[in-house]
């Protein structure tokens, strides 16, 4: 599911886009060995500690969900006057969230001084990474957006009224 989360998020500009490029066999290569070495890293960094490894992925786990599934009590508190049932989806989503951010919040006080600050620190870490990667896109796109706007108000030039004969073997370059 990670290289699926990450083409995702490089589509939505949150990580760089050549995540999200698919290769002939339909996945998404750069992301398979982006998990694969944070997956080496992680034993490394860890010393195979399966404690701390089972800590790591717990609480990220429930980070998961609990966003998810607060994404959905978003959903259906904006969609509960025209849907039918919403109120009791909404307020299934609610128990939902609460649980899985309940056990979250469990786990990462009981379990602080083991290992979750670890995780914490490198969530944390990859959170900051993937805003700063979003400001860039965004700060890019701002620039592209002032270079269209200078170019969209100038005139074209003139036809050239007599062209020169193509000469086949000389340099050529295109001014787009």
């Amino acid at each position: 599911g990670g290289p699926a989360v990450l083409a995702n998020m490089g589509a939505d500009r949150w990580v760089p886009h050549q995540f999200s490029q698919l290769s002939n066999r339909l996945v998404t290569p750069n992301g398979v060995l982006l998990m694969g070495v944070a997956a080496v890293a992680s034993l490394l960094l860890t010393s195979g500690s399966v404690d701390l490894l089972v800590v790591l992925y717990s609480l990220n786990v429930f980070l998961t969900f609990s966003l998810c599934i607060f994404g959905l009590c978003v959903y259906w508190w904006r969609h509960r006057v025209q849907v039918n049932h919403a109120v009791r989806r909404l307020a299934l989503a609610v128990v939902g969230f609460t649980l899985s951010a309940g056990i979250f919040m469990v786990t990462l006080v009981e379990k602080f001084a083991e290992g979750a600050w670890m995780t914490v620190l490198i969530t944390g870490l990859v959170i900051a990474l993937c805003v700063v990667i979003r400001h860039h896109y965004n700060a890019t796109g701002k620039q592209l957006a002032k270079v269209d706007a200078l170019f969209a108000t100038a005139t074209p030039p003139a036809p050239v009224e007599n062209p020169p004969a193509l000469d086949y073997k000389a340099q050529s370059a295109v001014f787009l």
